[in-house]
C-alpha cells in the first residue's frame, strides 16, 4: 500500500524524510501538487537523493505559497478530481500540512482521505512543535484517516519523543538526527529504527 507523508507545517522536513524512505524500502515517489516549482522544488530534491521512480506531478505551481494561493495566482482552479491513488506502493508528499487549502473547501486532509492511504506525520524539534503535532492528529483522526506514526526530524531532542508518547496515542517510530549536508549516501546511513521497519513492512505488504 502507498502511505501519504505529512507535515505539521511548512519546511518540517516532509521531503527528506520521503527521499530517506525511498531509500531504503521499494517505494516510487509521487508529489501531486508542486508549488514552488519556478525553483528548487521537492522533486528536484527527491531526484537528487532518491533511488525510486518519480510520478509526474498533477499541478505545477510557480508561487512558493499554499496551492490555492498558487493557482489563484495562475488563474487556474484546482481540480481535485484529477488526484488517483497510484497503482504501485509509493510515498505520497503533501504540501504543507493538513490543513493547507488546495481549493476554498478541499483541503489537504482531504486529498489524503480521497486517495485512502495511511498517513505519516514529520514533525520538527521546535518550539511549537507539541501543539502542531496534536492539531495534526485531530484533523485527520477527524476525517477517519489511519495515522502510522510520527517520525520527528532534524533533532536530538529526546524530550520531545517523550512528550510525543505521553500526549497522543500515536507511536513515535523515529527521530532523525540534524544533518548538516544531505546526500543519498548519507541517507542509507541512516537505518530505520525496528518500530519504523515493521511499520513500513506491514504497509508494503499490505498493497
Amino acid at each position: 500500500m502507498s502511505l501519504f507523508v505529512t507535515g505539521t507545517d511548512t519546511n518540517v522536513g516532509k521531503t527528506l524524510i520521503s527521499a530517506w524512505l525511498c531509500r531504503h524500502y521499494p517505494y516510487e515517489y509521487w508529489k501531486p501538487i508542486q508549488t514552488g516549482a519556478a525553483g528548487y522544488g521537492d522533486v528536484l530534491q527527491i531526484q537528487k537523493n532518491r533511488s525510486a521512480a518519480i510520478l509526474p506531478s498533477i499541478y505545477n505551481l510557480a508561487a512558493p505559497v499554499s496551492p490555492l494561493q498558487a493557482a489563484m495566482e495562475e488563474n487556474i482552479m484546482i481540480d481535485t478530481t484529477l488526484f488517483r491513488k497510484p497503482l504501485s506502493p509509493t510515498i505520497i508528499e503533501g504540501a504543507g500540512g493538513v490543513m493547507v487549502p488546495l481549493t476554498p473547501h478541499f483541503m489537504m486532509a482531504d486529498l489524503i482521505k480521497s486517495l485512502a492511504v495511511p498517513c505519516l506525520i514529520v514533525a520538527s524539534a521546535k518550539l511549537g512543535t507539541i501543539n502542531h503535532i496534536l492539531l495534526t492528529i485531530e484533523a485527520l483522526k477527524n476525517r477517519k484517516i489511519p495515522i502510522l506514526g510520527i517520525i520527528l526530524n532534524q533533532t536530538q531532542e529526546e524530550h520531545y519523543g517523550s512528550l510525543v508518547e505521553i500526549l497522543t496515542d500515536i507511536p513515535l517510530l523515529q527521530i532523525m538526527p540534524y544533518l548538516k549536508y544531505v546526500t543519498g549516501k548519507v541517507l542509507e546511513t541512516i537505518k530505520p529504527s525496528p518500530k519504523l521497519q515493521d511499520v513500513i513492512k506491514n504497509n508494503i505488504q499490505a498493497c
